[in-house]
């Protein structure tokens, strides 16, 4: 099997010809084949940009760009133009489309050191219809029609053309940089090209950001998530590992979209009901084929319990688990229902009873199902406790990822927040650093703290952001700094689960992790010294896209210098 890229097509808006040929490469291809599908052109020989229909990468023999033609019929005229389906007639025919795809694609990769000397070549596929006419411009084996593909089949056709090609490099004498013992493309070049042009044409965007089609929330995949993306792809089970701001829950969504679009039933869940709206948002268009939301939500819908004004901690982590399974097993419509299971913020939902509940929603368990878990289980267990990686990995036989590239904060941040733990858990950034600083500010007490908060929500409206573009954060779960403002700040604040757009979002550091916010101030910081308080320190200062503010009282500044100047050690 063919290594595809990316690994699903939507068939919904792909011509027919394309969703054949994607599916035939998928079966038919040997697996040292790489075929990336939908390949933009940027800078286009014939046109301000175009786009190849299927690139495959042949280590040894060729690089094959396929023009694909799901037309019915094809025609070319004694005027010249061509005649496609029911298409205006043209005098740009399909291999002349092809070949200057071909030409475009094989400049750019030329520019990068050793990539000169790949040979490529252009073929044209009717998978529809037959094609009969003689050759003129092109050779007759740079076309491949419905009967080549019934009898012969994609892939024998595709290198076929690739070694005739070669044959004619090696026979002309304009082709003097082509060497023949060389074997290009090795697979290591392969490789290179997969890079160099994967980042421009393998994008993602929400599938809500789909349906309103919101070009503007489009985002590109790091190489590292492209990893991420292969690895999910590659294996059942996969124990996903990164610092906060390393798009887990962009991944996490991406592989939702993947596993509906496969057909499957997919459970997203998390722990945190803010974190568990937004996703909801996210992948309801969708359709019933997902179901989303917190994990503790969906154990009270199982075990059709509701919450009493009571409820210990000790209910939540064990007699509401325990409800729901025995529920599960007394055959509740959702047992085995599942043939995905994606656990995003898995470092919250890792206890043995919330992991026997899991293995009864998933078709064939947790030994043999299809789980994805994403998390920080180094620095965010705030629920849990340090071993919540270690008793996940013993549940599963899964393969582990890291993901150390930052793609949400500016490095600043990333900085400070790193500083919580005395190390940077973040091998690179991916924004660049804009030069502005974190702004911390100690207070006295509270009176000073509300009114050093107002000082601070003044300066980002002077520094033009949106109050609906801030979030205030509190270590405290009650008595924090923004409830007790006055007017006309507190006017401008609303909780976080229901604020209306241009309202300041408030919230708790707990409930607000898993989200972001382009300016934060976090409040409230007292004290310093346990590993807990570092953790909260750590989850609000990432929850900060591009600016952050710290209140910290005067009795924690010592702590907080000793941190960004020597670590939590």
């Amino acid at each position: 099997m063919a290594r595809m890229i990316p690994s699903l097509l939507d068939s919904d808006h792909s011509p027919p010809g394309e969703v054949e040929l994607f599916t035939r490469f998928r079966n038919e291809a040997p697996a040292s084949w790489t075929v990336l599908h939908s390949v933009d052109v940027p800078q286009h020989v014939r046109q301000v940009e175009g786009e190849i229909d299927f690139l495959v990468l042949i280590p040894g023999i060729v690089a094959v760009c396929l023009e694909v033609k799901s037309h019915l019929r094809v025609s070319r005229g004694a005027d010249g133009l061509w005649r496609l389906g029911s298409d205006a007639p043209a005098a740009r025919g399909p291999f002349k489309q092809a070949s200057e795809a071909m030409h475009s694609a094989r400049k750019r990769i030329a520019n990068h050191n050793g990539l000169g000397s790949v040979p490529f070549v252009s073929v044209v596929v009717f998978p529809r219809c037959r094609f009969d006419l003689p050759a003129t411009e092109w050779e007759p084996w740079q076309v491949i029609d419905e009967s080549d593909l019934q009898t012969r089949g994609l892939a024998d056709m595709v290198e076929r053309a690739g070694r005739r090609h070669r044959l004619k490099l090696a026979e002309v004498s304009t082709a003097s940089w082509f060497r023949e013992a060389d074997e290009e493309p090795t697979p290591a070049q392969c490789e290179q090209m997969v890079r160099i042009l994967r980042p421009t044409f393998e994008r993602s965007r929400s599938p809500k950001a789909r349906r309103a089609d919101a070009e503007g929330e489009m985002r590109r995949y790091t190489e590292e998530q492209f990893g991420a993306l292969d690895a999910l792809e590659a294996n059942p089970r996969v124990i996903f590992n990164g610092a906060a701001g390393t798009g887990k829950s962009f991944v996490a969504i991406e592989a939702v979209r993947r596993g509906v679009q496969r057909g499957d039933r997919v459970l997203l869940c998390c722990y945190n009901r803010l974190l568990g709206s937004w996703m909801r948002r996210e992948v309801e268009p969708l359709g019933p084929s997902s179901e989303v939301g917190t994990f503790h939500s969906l154990m009270l819908r199982i075990a059709g319990l509701k919450v009493t004004d009571d409820a210990a901690p000790s209910w939540w982590s064990d007699d509401l688990p325990l409800a729901a399974a025995a529920a599960l097993l007394d055959g509740h419509p959702l047992s085995a229902s599942f043939d995905l299971v994606v656990i995003d913020e898995a470092q919250d939902i890792c206890t043995p009873a919330y992991l026997d509940v899991i293995d009864l929603l998933l078709r064939d368990g947790l030994a043999s199902g299809r789980l994805l878990a994403f998390g920080d289980f180094e620095h965010q267990t705030i629920y849990t406790g340090s071993d919540a990686r270690v008793l996940l990995s013993g549940r599963l036989n899964a393969a582990n990822y890291n993901l150390q590239t930052n793609c949400r904060n500016r490095p600043r941040i990333g900085t400070l927040a790193s500083s919580a733990f005395g190390k940077a858990p973040y091998r690179q950034y991916r924004r660049q650093d804009d030069g502005v600083e974190v702004t911390l500010r100690p207070y006295l007490d509270q009176e000073d703290q509300v009114a050093k908060l107002a000082g601070l929500i003044d300066m980002f409206r002077t520094e033009h952001y949106p109050l609906g573009d801030i979030a205030i954060l509190s270590a405290l779960a009650s008595g924090s700094a923004h409830s007790a403002m006055g007017a006309p700040h507190a006017g401008w604040l609303a909780p976080a689960e229901n604020a209306p757009a241009g309202r300041i979002r408030t919230s708790t550091v707990h409930a607000f992790k898993g989200l972001e916010a382009t300016a934060v101030i976090l409040t409230d910081v007292t004290d310093l010294t346990s590993e807990h308080a570092r953790q909260l320190l750590y989850v609000a200062t990432t929850r900060a896209t591009d600016r952050l503010a710290v209140l910290v009282h005067q009795a924690a500044v010592p702590q907080l210098t000793d941190l960004i100047l020597g670590g939590a050690s």
